[in-house]
């Protein structure tokens, strides 16, 4: 049954997507992407399938890549502004979506409590206090957790050093940037700088964001959003994920992700 409505909604998304098919163009999709663009292809495995998946779509109808290098406030804000093609790689926000596109899912994120493995803090969260990355999907989230406190900051490494030093007890972060932090600090994600506590909070669909108001970027996205979704079923892709260190079930989740999205595409005519 699930087969069967996925097979459907990709059979209407290009419909959904766009009336015509995006003509050819041998201009450039230039990506702004993070300055350790390299180290979280390397260290994160959610990173790595979101940037393969997204170029081997890329590459499969001659759509050249050119990445840019910059700061990810620095490439938001310039999106937002409809001054850039895309940067890699995002959460879904409403807020966003309302001057910025989005792709399919190309990866998932799971979100997690973090402790410092030096420090023991209270087990119960009502006696705790959280640090959360100002602005992000964490801060809502933490507020729906009953923490004693929540503390808000713009600079994540400023949240791992307060951790570390028992100035706050937990964090609220994704999985791939606490692999980041303790693959730079330790040369490995295999045995982490930081535990997680529980099981993950949230599974979150990641996504390359695109100018919403440039028709050749429109054109270019839709191409590569086709071929993604063509292909999420099959058995290369799944190699993808597994190969980056996702379990079969796992991918799974990914597929059902994507599933959501198309039938949300479905259900808004988008």
């Amino acid at each position: 049954m699930l087969r069967t409505l996925i097979v459907l909604l990709v059979t209407l998304f290009p419909t959904i997507a766009q009336a015509t098919k995006p003509k050819p163009t041998s201009d450039p999709l230039k990506v702004y992407v993070t300055y350790n663009h390299e180290n979280f292809i390397e260290s994160s495995r959610s990173y790595k399938v979101g940037w393969t998946l997204f170029e081997q779509a890329a590459t499969k109808h001659k759509i050249k890549l050119n990445i840019i290098n910059a700061p990810w406030a620095t490439s938001l804000e310039l999106l937002s502004q409809s001054k850039i093609d895309s940067a890699f790689l995002a959460f879904y926000s409403a807020d966003r979506a309302e001057k910025i596109s989005y792709s399919v899912p190309v990866a998932y994120d799971s979100i997690s409590v973090y402790k410092s493995s030096k420090k023991m803090p209270p087990s119960n969260f009502k006696e705790a206090t959280v640090g959360v990355h100002k602005g992000s999907i964490h801060a809502e989230l933490a507020k729906s957790m009953n923490f004693k406190a929540t503390y808000e900051s713009a600079s994540r490494p400023e949240l791992h050093r307060m951790l570390n030093v028992g100035r706050i007890d937990y964090i609220l972060e994704n999985e791939s940037l606490i692999n980041s932090v303790c693959f730079n600090a330790t040369g490995t994600t295999e045995k982490g700088c930081l535990s997680s506590v529980g099981t993950p909070i949230k599974h979150s669909s990641l996504h390359v964001i695109f100018n919403k108001n440039s028709k050749r970027v429109n054109d270019l996205m839709t191409t590569i959003n086709r071929e993604i979704i063509k292909n999420h079923l099959n058995d290369e892709t799944k190699a993808v994920f597994i190969s980056s260190g996702y379990s079969a079930n796992e991918y799974l989740i990914w597929q059902e992700l994507m599933t959501n999205h198309l039938r949300t595409q479905l259900d808004t005519g988008e």
